[in-house]
């Protein structure tokens, strides 16, 4: 009996099994925001030779070994080749042809960085990788402006409410963001008027029979308050206690980050469920 030769997968078939991938995956859409923000910001600790030094052509691709499609469309746009046999190209071929219109100056690295979706490396790399890497490059005792608001970009997008079916959630609560802040910390660097404002919303909300929570708090004391009056070394928690909510983004690197096994410790009573409501 003749054997049967089964048919290849479509592009759009597998375009759309890495969109249902991804949209199950906080984990992958983090670390794809972030790399998003990353190639806009521009930032020196950063750069496309530094990423390209780190991963190259070759280990890009491998990581897309299952995605002939992407493979092939990011070929094409970088060397020209035809459509079909970009697609068709092995790794090793597609990677020699790339780098070759790389090192003659044909193509820029920023042409070549920008020519890798973050939606694509996130979900096809290996997303805790790409998440300590960004961690261990943050100059935490050092920040520039850039690189606070980058932070403050980051705290906003951990605490982003979504609608998922017929609930609010987001990635961590503000009460998990609030309590992986040393409370000292706290106390000695937001101003005074803030705290006194602070104190004064949570006198009004009792005076009329209501709760005060880290919600609450954080709706006074905005992130870019935060970001601003506390130094981002002691911020560092928030990372360690989101690994807990997100363990796909945890592995052996905290230290990379800065973080200490103790500060693990502290905080891995502050991990919320994957998907929490926020509080």
């Amino acid at each position: 009996m003749a054997d049967v030769t089964q048919p290849l997968e479509t592009d759009d078939v597998l375009a759309a099994r890495a969109q249902k991938a991804l949209a199950k995956s906080r984990e992958a859409q983090l670390v794809a925001a972030l790399l998003s923000e990353l190639g806009q910001r521009n930032r020196p600790w950063w750069t496309s030779q530094s990423l390209r030094d780190k991963w190259n052509t070759t280990t890009r691709l491998t990581w897309l070994k299952d995605r002939p499609d992407v493979r092939g469309r990011v070929t094409q746009a970088l060397t020209g080749l035809a459509p079909r046999a970009a697609r068709d190209a092995t790794v090793e071929f597609q990677a020699s042809l790339i780098d070759m219109v790389l090192e003659t100056g044909d193509v820029s690295l920023s042409d070549w960085e920008s020519a890798f979706s973050p939606g694509d490396l996130a979900l096809h790399g290996p997303t805790s990788q790409l998440w300590h890497e960004f961690r261990a490059r943050f100059p935490w005792d050092a920040p520039a402006k850039e690189d606070r608001s980058l932070l403050v970009w980051l705290l906003d997008e951990l605490l982003r409410e979504r609608r998922e079916g017929g609930r609010t959630t987001s990635i961590m609560t503000p009460l998990y963001v609030r309590s992986a802040i040393d409370v000292r910390v706290w106390q000695e660097h937001i101003p005074l008027d803030i705290r006194v404002q602070v104190d004064g919303r949570r006198l009004r909300k009792e005076l009329e029979g209501k709760g005060f929570t880290c919600r609450d708090e954080l709706a006074a004391v905005k992130t870019e308050r935060i970001v601003e009056h506390i130094a981002p070394k002691h911020l560092m928690g928030i990372l360690d206690a989101l690994e807990r909510v997100l363990p796909g983004l945890g592995g052996k690197s905290n230290a990379a980050g800065g973080g200490d096994a103790a500060a693990g410790e502290r905080t891995e009573s502050l991990a919320a469920p994957q998907g929490a409501g926020t509080h």
